[in-house]
């Protein structure tokens, strides 16, 4: 049970972590009013979200064609892929 919920929480902070990178959420700070409060702003982009999804759901379903391609086309090494020198 303790794997099952460091595993949930990595993949939360994880799911966290991707979105404030891709410019899903915002937090920013109000300004303050005076009564020694912090007010903070967390603001959510769905837009964001929906245009993201759909470039990744894209770009997996050419997954499967650009893998055929890539195995398909012979490797234009002449040492047969192995790099370094003797």
């Amino acid at each position: 049970m303790k794997r099952l919920i460091v595993f949930l929480s990595v993949i939360l902070l994880s799911g966290i972590g991707v979105g404030f990178a891709r410019g899903w959420f915002a937090v920013s700070q109000l300004p303050d009013s005076g009564d020694n409060k912090v007010d903070i702003k967390v603001t959510v982009d769905p837009e964001k979200m929906k245009s993201d999804s759909k470039t990744v759901g894209e770009k997996v379903k050419d997954l499967p064609t650009r893998l055929k391609n890539s195995i398909e086309t012979p490797s234009d090494h002449s040492d047969g892929g192995v790099s370094g020198s003797r």
